[in-house]
């Protein structure tokens, strides 16, 4: 005569639920970390190719200005 712990199955079930649950809280904190992160990125992406753009803009602003300096400081 086989004897079955339902008590038992009812708690290892609950077990399983519980790290079913944390897992999928973990897993939703990591997505909103790695969400938060690429926003991050992206953000300094954009702030450094602005600066990069500006940084263009000054220079090419010497490069025009630099032969007509030098053509007053010749003459």
């Amino acid at each position: 005569m086989e004897v079955v712990n339902v008590n038992g199955d009812v708690e290892d079930e609950k077990k399983f639920r519980d790290k079913l649950l944390q897992a999928e809280q973990e897993l939703a904190a990591a997505k909103g970390r790695e969400k938060a992160l690429q926003n991050q990125l992206a953000k300094e992406v954009n702030d450094n190719q602005e600066r990069f753009k500006k940084q263009l803009e000054s220079q090419s602003k010497l490069e025009v200005s630099s032969p007509l300096l030098f053509f007053f400081l010749v003459y």
